[in-house]
C-alpha cells in the first residue's frame, strides 16, 4: 500500500479508539504523485479505557513514513500502544533526512498514554535521539521500549537536538525508557538518552548493552545545564543500568549531570560490567570526596553472565554501585 494509504488507515483506527491494527509482511511505499496527509491532532481527551492498537510485523517503510507515523501516534491526543516489529527502514533518495517536528500545545490527562515498541530495527544515532526528544517533548504518560533494536553510528551531534520543556509542564504523569539487549550502543546515545532522563526526572533503564566509548567527538561536550531552570524539585529522575558494560567516565559523567539537575537522581548499576578495572576504585574515592552524591552501594560482584559478554570482559569486574545526587552546582571535568 501507499504510505497516504497507511497513515490514513493509522489515524483512522487511532480516532475511533478501543481498536487494533495488525499489518505482517508488507510494503509501504512512498505515494506517485499522491497529495500528502497532514498529521491533524485532535486536541481531545479520552478515557485510558479506549486504547488504540498497533502492530506491525515484518514490514518495509521508508524513514519518512516511520516519523510521520511517530509523530502522529505520540501527539494524537489519544491512547495508543504502537508495536513495530523487525521493521525495515529505507531510505528515500527524493526526500531530504526528515526530522520530528515540535510539538505544539497538547491536552492535559493523567488518562493519556502512549506505549511505543521498537523490536529488532535497525536505526541512525540521529533517529533514535529524535525519538527520545520527541518522548522528551510529551506531556502526558509514556514508555517508549528498545528491545533487541541495532543502532548504526554516525556523525550525529545530539546537541542539535534541543531539548525544551513539554509546552504545558505537568506532574500528573510518568516516562520511562526501557533499552534492551542493545549490542552494542554508543556513548553517544547512552549519555544522551540517560541526561534526557536526568533533566526531565523520568526513569531510564539499560540492560543487557555493550556501551562503548563513542570516537564521536561531540560526545565529551554531551551534557545540558541550560536545562535545569525549567524542573520541579519534587521530581526524581531514576537510572538502572543491569546487567551491561559502561566505560567508568560515563559513570563520572553521569553524576555530573546528577549533581546539576535541581532535583533527585537515584542511580543503580546492578551486576555491570565498569572498565577499565582500576579506574573503578579511583571513581569511587571521587564521589565519597564530593558532599553532593550519597553512595549507597559500591562494591564488586561475582556473576557468571545470564546474557553473553562480550570476551574482553572477566566476571570478576562486575560490579554494584548504588548513589544519589541532589546538589545544584554545576561540576566540571
Amino acid at each position: 500500500m501507499s504510505e497516504e494509504q497507511f497513515i490514513r488507515l493509522s489515524q483512522s483506527f487511532i480516532k475511533a479508539g478501543g481498536t487494533s491494527l495488525k499489518l505482517w509482511r508488507c510494503s509501504i511505499e512512498p505515494g506517485d504523485g499522491e497529495p500528502q496527509l497532514q498529521n491533524e491532532c485532535e486536541q481531545q481527551v479520552v478515557s485510558s479505557e479506549c486504547t488504540t492498537r498497533i502492530y506491525l510485523g515484518d514490514v518495509t517503510i521508508t524513514v519518512e513514513g516511520f516519523i510521520r507515523l511517530i509523530d502522529y501516534v505520540t501527539s494524537c491526543g489519544h491512547s495508543v500502544e504502537c508495536d513495530l516489529y523487525s521493521t525495515t527502514l529505507k531510505s528515500n533518495s527524493a526526500v531530504e533526512q526528515p526530522v520530528l517536528p515540535m510539538l505544539g500545545p497538547q491536552p492535559i490527562s493523567a488518562d493519556y498514554t502512549t506505549k511505543l515498541e521498537l523490536f529488532g530495527i535497525e536505526m541512525s544515532t540521529e533517529l533514535i535521539c529524535q525519538i527520545v526528544g520527541r518522548i522528551n517533548q510529551l506531556n502526558h504518560s509514556v514508555t517508549l521500549t528498545l528491545f533487541g533494536c541495532t543502532e548504526i553510528s554516525d556523525e550525529y551531534n545530539p546537541l542539535r537536538n534541543k531539548m525544551v520543556p513539554p509546552p504545558n509542564t505537568s506532574l500528573n504523569y510518568t516516562k520511562l525508557i526501557k533499552i534492551k539487549r542493545m549490542k552494542p550502543i554508543s556513548e553517544t546515545l547512552c549519555l544522551y538518552v540517560a541526561s534526557s532522563a536526568i533533566y526531565y526526572g523520568y526513569t531510564c533503564e539499560i540492560s543487557e548493552c555493550d556501551i562503548l566509548t563513542s570516537e564521536v567527538p561531540h560526545a565529551d561536550n554531551l551534557y545540558f545545564p541550560q536545562m535545569a531552570a525549567i524542573h520541579s524539585p519534587a521530581q526524581t529522575a531514576k537510572l538502572r543500568f543491569h546487567e551491561a558494560s559502561i566505560p567508568q567516565h560515563v559513570v563520572e559523567r553521569l553524576a555530573c549531570q546528577a549533581k546539576i539537575s535541581q532535583h533527585l537522581v537515584e542511580c543503580v548499576l546492578d551486576k555491570c560490567y565498569v572498565w577499565p578495572h582500576p579506574e573503578v576504585w579511583l571513581l569511587k574515592e571521587k564521589m565519597e570526596e564530593d558532599p553532593a552524591i550519597q553512595i549507597e552501594k559500591f562494591k564488586p560482584v561475582i556473576w557468571w553472565h545470564v546474557w553473553k559478554w562480550p570476551k574482553r570482559y572477566k566476571a570478576d569486574q562486575i560490579w554494584d554501585i548504588r548513589f544519589k545526587a541532589t546538589a545544584k552546582k554545576v561540576c566540571t571535568r
